[in-house]
């Protein structure tokens, strides 16, 4: 799993579409974190909804578009809401169906009849359920500007508090518009409720934090940043190093405990200009002057795991596997944190698991097992 490693401050949300897929840009309709639940069988346009839900996965994605799959799974869920105008998670799929047909083609004006066509569901589901927060999200989303945009989102809020979504796309709003002490609350508002501890939630996290940086607001940012720090405490460091690696940690100094969690996990990703030589020198055909830019890299840096496992690689193209298992067997002697050897077990090349002591694979397969809860 791997965190977005482009830390730079997120844009601000901003009004407009794109493909419901996005991920990291808070200007576009999101995927929702759950599948939609799937709507009961026994309702008569339930058998519809499903096949629909499930062409729209399929083929109704930014990613992968497919048009035929695409307009099947509109012309499902339009039966299914004809059969059954109650099936409100119909009308939000039929929206991004809508939506990401929109993306899906060349022409200006179909682009712009079928936004409205998503758009219009979104308002009928409202008649249908004025209180339900998230037609009101989606339509947040597809908003004409930032005024539209920020009294669908508080809406949105006030008929459901859990809504993190909502409060994360609110506080972005709110810190545009320099309001800082509310930019903050949402915000924190959206670390409580959130469930989502995705990589690419915690990037926001980070960039969050840094905007806030920016804007003087340094303790707001130490505490989002020590959050982040608790909830990616079981991902690689590697991972964490390069998800912290812009904040400049001379702007937290009386921050102990959040400036020594960060420190801890930068050698993980910092200081490889010897390895970015060693693949330039590789790719060259250079072998021997690699495993030597290699070995000065693991001197400077005995942390980077990278450096060990392309220095086992090159030694076993030279046929040393002598010289692998000695570079690995040293790895597993530097690293002490238990789950970052887990990690890096399955890395290592066959025909040096072959040579490595049974009696330390053996040890080292007890100590990754998962442990009973």
């Amino acid at each position: 799993m791997k965190f977005a490693l482009a830390l730079a401050i997120l844009g601000l949300l901003a009004c407009g579409g794109g493909p419901v897929a996005d991920t990291t840009a808070a200007i576009t309709p999101p995927t929702p974190t759950t599948t939609p639940t799937p709507a009961p069988t026994q309702s008569a346009g339930g058998r519809d909804y499903e096949e629909g839900r499930e062409l729209f996965e399929q083929g109704c994605q930014p990613d992968g578009y497919d048009d035929k799959q695409c307009r099947q799974a509109v012309s499902k869920l339009e039966k299914a809401i004809q059969a059954d105008p109650s099936l409100k998670e119909a009308y939000l799929t039929l929206t991004r169906a809508y939506w990401n047909q929109a993306y899906g083609t060349n022409s200006k004006s179909a682009q712009a009849a079928l936004e409205r066509k998503a758009k219009d569901v979104l308002q009928k589901l409202i008649v249908i359920d004025p209180n339900y927060a998230d037609a009101y999200f989606e339509l947040s989303v597809r908003a004409d500007n930032n005024a539209e945009q920020q009294k669908l989102l508080e809406r949105t809020v006030s008929l459901n508090p859990q809504h993190p979504e909502a409060h994360r796309y609110l506080a972005q709003i709110l810190l545009e518009q320099g309001k800082l002490d509310e930019a903050v609350k949402e915000y924190k508002l959206h670390l409580q409720v959130s469930p989502n501890h995705s990589p690419e939630e915690a990037a926001h996290h980070v960039n969050f934090a840094l905007a806030l940086e920016q804007a003087g607001r340094t303790q707001d940012a130490a505490v989002i940043l020590q959050q982040t720090l608790l909830i990616t405490a079981g991902e690689s460091e590697y991972e964490r190093c390069r998800l912290f690696e812009y904040v400049d940690l001379n702007r937290y100094a009386s921050f102990v405990q959040l400036k020594a969690g960060v420190e801890r996990t930068r050698p993980y990703c910092t200081n490889v200009e010897h390895r970015d030589r060693a693949v330039q020198l590789e790719q060259q055909g250079k072998t021997g002057e690699a495993i030597a830019e290699l070995q000065l890299q693991l001197r400077q840096n005995p942390a980077y795991r990278d450096a060990y496992f392309l220095l086992e690689q090159l030694y076993l193209k030279q046929g040393d596997k002598l010289k692998a298992l000695s570079v690995i067997k040293k790895y597993f002697e530097t690293e002490k944190e238990p789950a970052e050897r887990c990690r890096a077990f399955p890395l290592v090349h066959l025909p040096t698991y072959q040579s490595l002591d049974p009696l330390f694979i053996g040890k080292l397969k007890r100590e990754c097992e998962p442990r009973p809860r």
